[in-house]
């Protein structure tokens, strides 16, 4: 590491408030720092008219504490006014921005496509390196300032990069603007190895130039995108983060996935919000710094119907909600149901009526039947792969009911066909636990538990293989031991948490009401 490096990062290291790393960790005030959040490139005017303050505000008020917004700071698209106002909306609300300062494409820029030529010298003529110097020096002691993004998606434009020279751009680059602000992070902004120029010995084609790239000094995060999922992808997550993770493990710097979603033209967006949360999760779980969703907007458009993609967002889809609620490794997110009788539940709950009513009653989650045998309104939200439930939950009485409490269920919005279910069959005095998609309705275990009008509390936990969990009535002790327990390796998605309430073959309208969760994420 070059002397000028050694020095920044001894400045840094200990800075309040921003971004920094040690090795391939990423650190926020000293502790380890994983996030999530979203690409919105229209901030700038990039889709049309550039958002407003107040739009700004909203829109970072909505996100978890110190999530990160991957946005277009383009020579050609944003200017500094507007820059100023979404650096002071974004430091107000405690958020954090990645700046990316170029594109491969000539989308939104003023010096056009980009090619190895470009790379190698072309990129140090016109006005590009004046903007970078303008941008950075600007807003250097912000920080609401996460990394600063050198280029987007090196590459795409004509493929086959060169390392060495990528190396040197990158070097170059990434030198000057440590040499202004040794305070903030720099990130290549790669899509992937395979925009680069096959080496002998590669495993995956471009894999060695891709590494030579990310080696240079100045440079300390990786990255890659991933749309595979469109493009005939059926692996967990994108099958080239074995190449550029393994880079960034050599390295010993942290990788990111800068851009992910899929289109919702294949798809509902409830089973696309499903698919893409338990997608970073396992960007997370395995190694990955952090990932930003592509793309939060200020208004919808998709170009379904000319054969074209939808991976926009907008407040209240149910993967924006689902990762403006995401819960980390170690964090517990609670759920008290406050609110006024018949408001509905607080993202980033989603009902699915059928028939009934899924509302808010005396400050307590409600689902009520309507009067016909055997309906099933479901909630469900998104879920932990492995992680603990606490969650009270009352009958009304002990007529013919079903209370399914699901987890790791990768089908949005129906009864699970995957995952496990702890369900009360209230008439039956039965308590069973099922590991869907294996039982063909036949319970893992089933035990005897005599059931009243009375609140119960359960406790479900599912780590790994090992699913346990225990009801109580709330007028007793906790028991010591699990009430049914098994073990499966199933199904290991996040997947979704739900409630399925059913009533009985007497076209009665019967309810449970469900309170005091909370949702721990065990790692």
């Amino acid at each position: 590491m070059p002397r000028t490096a050694i020095a920044a990062a001894g400045r840094r290291r200990y800075r309040k408030g921003f971004v920094q790393r040690s090795g391939a960790q990423l650190l926020l005030d000293g502790a380890p720092y994983k996030f999530v959040g979203f690409n919105a490139f229209g901030i700038a005017g990039g889709e049309g008219t550039a958002w407003t303050r107040s739009f700004m505000d909203s829109y970072f008020a909505a996100m978890r504490p110190a999530s990160m917004t991957r946005t277009w700071c383009f020579n050609g698209n944003a200017t500094t006014t507007l820059l100023d106002d979404l650096v002071a909306s974004a430091e107000s609300a405690g958020q954090k921005l990645i700046l990316t300062l170029n594109n491969d494409l000539p989308d939104l820029v003023n010096d056009g496509a980009k090619n190895n030529t470009w790379y190698a010298s072309g990129y140090a003529s016109g006005g590009w390196l004046t903007w970078v110097n303008t941008v950075v020096s600007r807003y250097r002691q912000s920080p609401a300032i996460g990394m600063w993004e050198i280029i987007n998606e090196a590459g795409q434009s004509t493929g086959g990069l060169d390392g060495t020279t990528m190396r040197n751009f990158y070097g170059t680059v990434a030198g000057t603007i440590k040499a202004l602000d040794p305070y903030h992070l720099v990130c290549t902004g790669d899509n992937a190895e395979y925009n680069y120029a096959t080496t002998t010995g590669d495993s995956w084609s471009g894999e060695q130039a891709y590494r030579t790239a990310s080696s240079a000094a100045d440079i300390d995060v990786l990255s890659i995108h991933d749309y595979e999922l469109d493009f005939g992808g059926t692996t967990p997550i994108s099958s080239h983060f074995t190449p550029c993770s393994g880079a960034a493990a050599t390295l010993n710097k942290p990788i990111i996935v800068g851009e992910v979603n899929r289109s919702a033209c294949s798809l509902t967006k409830p089973n696309r919000s499903t698919t893409i949360h338990s997608r970073v999760s396992r960007y997370l779980a395995g190694g990955a710094s952090g990932a930003a969703v592509w793309n939060y907007s200020d208004h919808f458009y998709d170009y379904c119907a000319t054969g074209g993609a939808d991976y926009i967002l907008v407040a209240g889809d149910p993967l924006a909600n689902a990762m403006q609620t995401y819960i980390h490794s170690g964090e517990t997110s609670s759920e008290t149901w406050t609110g006024s009788n018949g408001a509905v539940w607080p993202k980033p709950w989603t009902r699915v009526l059928n028939a009934g009513t899924i509302d808010i009653q005396s400050n307590a989650g409600r689902i009520l039947t309507p009067a016909v045998a055997y309906q099933t309104p479901v909630a469900y939200r998104p879920g932990i792969a492995n992680g603990e439930m606490l969650l009270d939950i009352t009958l009304a009485s002990t007529a013919e009911q079903y209370v399914d409490i699901g987890v790791r269920s990768t089908v949005a919005g129906a009864a699970p066909t995957n995952g496990y279910v702890v369900s009360l069959r209230v008439s039956q005095n039965l308590l069973h636990l099922y590991d869907v998609a294996t039982s063909s309705g036949t319970p893992a275990q089933s035990v005897a538990f005599t059931y009243s009008a009375t609140t119960y509390r359960l406790r479900f936990r599912w780590q790994g293989s090992t699913i346990q969990a225990r009801l109580w009535a709330t007028s007793g002790s906790e028991p010591g031991t699990w009430t049914v327990t098994t073990t499966s390796s199933a199904t290991t998605d996040a997947g979704n948490v739900q409630f399925v309430y059913t009533n009985g073959a007497t076209a009665t309208a019967t309810s449970v009401t469900v309170d005091n969760l909370s949702l721990t994420n065990l790692g």
